[in-house]
C-alpha cells in the first residue's frame, strides 16, 4: 500500500477534467483570497491553460477562473497541474460558457465610489449592493440630474464610470445610481466582481 504524504494535495482523476475552450484570451484567475486579473493564456497541446504568475502555486490548488469571449462570459473551476516559481498550468474540472453578462444580476457589495462633480466638487460614496448596470449608495451625494464621472474602487483594481443619480431616494444619504456608457474592459471588471461575490454566497450557504 502506497503511502501517501499528509501535505501532499490531491490530484483530481484524469476522467475529472474537461476541456476548456479555444477563444479566451484574458483570463481572471481567484485563488483564495487573492484575485489576479487579466491574465494572457499561452495553449499547450496537453490542454493546459499556462499563465505567468510569479511566486508560483503548488500542484493541486483548486483556482476560480472568469473570461470574457465574444461578448459572452465563461467562468469555471480548475486544478493547478504543474507549477514552477514563476508560472502555473491549469486545468478544469467545471467549465460554463456563454453567459450573459449585461444580467440584472445584483450582489450585496460595499465599495468605495468617488464621483466628481462640477467645479471640482468630490461625492465619497459608498455602495450596499451593485450590478452592471448601477448600484444603491449611502453618503453626502449629489442632485439627481446628468452623469457625473467618477471611480469605482473595486478590490485591487479602480474603473472608471459614469453614473447618474437617480430620483426617488432620500436625495442627501440614499443614492441610486445608473451606469452609464461603461467601456467594455469596466463592464468586464464589474461582470467579475460581481460573479466572484455571488460565488462566495453560493459557498456560504
Amino acid at each position: 500500500m502506497a503511502l501517501r504524504l499528509p501535505w501532499k494535495r490531491r490530484m483530481p482523476a484524469p476522467e475529472a477534467f474537461v476541456d476548456l475552450p479555444e477563444d479566451a484570451e484574458l483570463v481572471t484567475l481567484m485563488i483564495g483570497e487573492k484575485t489576479y486579473r487579466d491574465l494572457s493564456v499561452v495553449r499547450t497541446p496537453d490542454k493546459v491553460w499556462n499563465f505567468r504568475l510569479p511566486g508560483g502555486l503548488e500542484e493541486g490548488v483548486t483556482v476560480e477562473l472568469v473570461w470574457t469571449a465574444d461578448g459572452r462570459g465563461g467562468e469555471g473551476t480548475g486544478c493547478v497541474v504543474r507549477a514552477t516559481d514563476a508560472t502555473i498550468g491549469v486545468r478544469a474540472t467545471r467549465v460554463e460558457t456563454g453567459i450573459q453578462r449585461r444580467g440584472s444580476l445584483r450582489v450585496p457589495a460595499t465599495v468605495p465610489l468617488t464621483l466628481n462633480g462640477p467645479e471640482g466638487a468630490a461625492f465619497s460614496l459608498t455602495t450596499r449592493n451593485l450590478s452592471l448596470g448601477g448600484a444603491l449608495a449611502f453618503g453626502r451625494g449629489p442632485e439627481p440630474g446628468e452623469p457625473l464621472p467618477g471611480r469605482l474602487d473595486l478590490p485591487g483594481q479602480f474603473v472608471t464610470v459614469n453614473a447618474q443619480v437617480l430620483p426617488g431616494l432620500d436625495p442627501v444619504n440614499v443614492h441610486r445610481l445608473l451606469f452609464v456608457g461603461l467601456s467594455t474592459q469596466a463592464e468586464d471588471l464589474i461582470a467579475d466582481y460581481v460573479a466572484a461575490q455571488e460565488r462566495r454566497r453560493a459557498y456560504a450557504r
